[in-house]
């Protein structure tokens, strides 16, 4: 095994022991929307079916309601699932091999009670996506070695943002949104690296909107950067080679991946996403009107922002700023690729994704986020005036990491505006100092002209930072490496 390989999997095992020993506190998480998506993959799997009525009145199942805005139903009174299948189907062998192992169980040892097998399911489940997170952190890590050139930084920055919120808290569920990142991830790197479009990309770009129905916009946009970067020769666009890369076999297969969840989801729905199922349910269509309010929120408000619970997240726009200087056609990548995928979801009522740890719905894209922190530190960690802040902030985010490791439900979110980290750690200071921080989603609500004044600091942090940066002083390793000038 070389030294890469070595890497790899320490970086593995690091990652999963820290999941592993997170969940043995037994300390009360949540569930969300996991258990429907358990369901449907029950449904897959035992009846081969798609109609959830005899899978909910189940005696383990029984407990959880699929009247909660889990559920459709057709006029010809079936029980539709009223989230995407794309996750569930990936569920089956997970849901096969702990069907057949408590079956086995059973004649050999005896029936258990339907609370084990619930929670044997559910953590066959969270051990899956356990796997999942620590295998991410290596891809993580190739991306980080492969943009920076440095290993070790690489190394550090990877395990960093895998063992820290919110990737850490989908590490733990049965999401979307852990999958759907690393979809995002795999591709990015491949386009960093100018990879031919192949087979591969095409089936992770099909498959995009079965996971979820708001990343049609993001499949649509990873499939016309590919198609322009291979089209592309020199400073010219070969047009005709483009076109004809729509009779390729890639392009065909994301083509019938497209068409066969848009089949499916006219079958569940009526309608090509769940909205043609909402007769009755309180969710709005998208409105701009919340852009104002979901945009700042995402990364400012006290319970559901980004910012409060991994601070170092906040530098990430200098970092792309630096990344662009050195790759500008990667970072308009970048650009794109968030904002197609922002717009999907920062326009509903529900911007938050629901009862789930926060911010659930920018879990996608905070890779591509942390790639911008990883380009802030590696050209901060060569300047002498950032030399003992760089590994302040960085063993900081560790801390928090360890606070939050101790009490998973600090994770969580009860939406009802209160940051439960801050209340448990610090009491009653906690309290006074979440009352400094602005909030966007509970009363009394932050005016919102205050959101452009977060959004301008913002900038303002991070323009300062670039400017210091870039403006030409010699790094720490070479000013100690360069010889006295021989004065005659």
């Amino acid at each position: 095994m070389g030294t890469k390989g070595i890497e790899a999997t320490t970086l593995f095992v690091i990652t999963l022991l820290f999941f592993i020993t997170l969940k043995t506190h037994r300390s009360y998480i949540g569930q969300g929307d996991e258990p429907h998506y358990i369901v449907i993959a029950e449904s897959l799997t035992l009846d081969r079916d798609l109609e959830l009525s005899n899978n909910y009145r189940s005696p383990w199942l029984k407990d959880f309601d699929p009247n909660d805005h889990h559920s459709v139903k057709t006029p010809d009174g079936r029980e539709r699932p009223f989230h995407s299948i794309g996750l569930p189907i990936l569920g089956i062998p997970i849901y096969a091999f702990a069907h057949g192992y408590l079956n086995l169980t059973a004649r050999l040892f005896g029936p258990t009670t339907k609370d084990k097998r619930w929670i044997f399911t559910k953590n066959m489940f969270s051990f899956s996506m356990m796997l999942l997170g620590a295998f991410f952190s290596i891809l993580l890590f190739r991306f980080f070695q492969d943009v920076t050139g440095r290993s070790k930084l690489a190394w550090i920055m990877a395990l960093l943002f895998s063992l820290a919120p919110p990737l850490l808290s989908y590490s733990l569920v049965f999401f979307t949104e852990l999958p759907t990142a690393v979809l995002i991830t795999f591709l990015m790197w491949k386009l960093y690296k100018k990879e031919p479009f192949n087979v591969i990309h095409a089936a992770l770009i099909g498959y995009l909107p079965w996971l979820h129905t708001r990343n049609y916009l993001i499949a649509i946009a990873f499939l016309l950067i590919f198609w322009i970067q291979e089209g592309v020769k020199g400073k010219r666009i070969n047009f005709f080679k483009r076109l004809g890369g729509l009779c390729r076999v890639p392009t065909l297969i994301v083509f019938v991946l497209w068409g066969g969840i848009l089949l499916a989801n006219v079958h569940l729905w009526g309608g090509l996403s769940p909205t043609a199922a909402w007769k009755g349910i309180p969710f709005k269509p998208f409105d701009p009107a919340y852009l104002p309010i979901s945009l700042p929120a995402l990364f400012f408000d006290r319970s559901q922002g980004l910012f409060v619970f991994a601070p170092l997240y906040l530098f990430f726009i200098c970092g792309y700023a630096l990344l662009y200087k050195r790759n500008p056609e990667f970072a308009r990548h970048i650009v794109i690729i968030i904002a197609c995928y922002t717009i999907t979801f920062a326009g509903y009522k529900q911007w938050w994704g629901g009862w789930s740890p926060p911010p659930r719905l920018l879990v996608p894209i905070v890779p591509l986020l942390a790639l911008g922190v990883l380009m802030f530190v590696r050209a901060a960690a060569d300047q002498k005036s950032w030399r003992w802040p760089v590994p302040l902030m960085l063993g900081g985010t560790f801390f928090l990491s360890l606070l939050y490791w101790q009490v998973p439900k600090l994770l969580w979110n009860q939406e009802d505006g209160i940051n439960l980290f801050l209340t448990h750690w610090l009491g009653k200071v906690g309290t006074n100092v979440q009352d400094l921080l602005p909030n966007f989603f509970w009363v009394p609500y932050t005016p919102q002209w205050m959101a452009l004044v977060y959004a301008a600091l913002l900038l303002f942090i991070n323009t300062l930072t670039f400017a210091d940066l870039i403006k030409g002083r010699t790094p720490v390793s070479k000013k100690l490496s360069q010889p006295k000038k021989f004065v005659a």
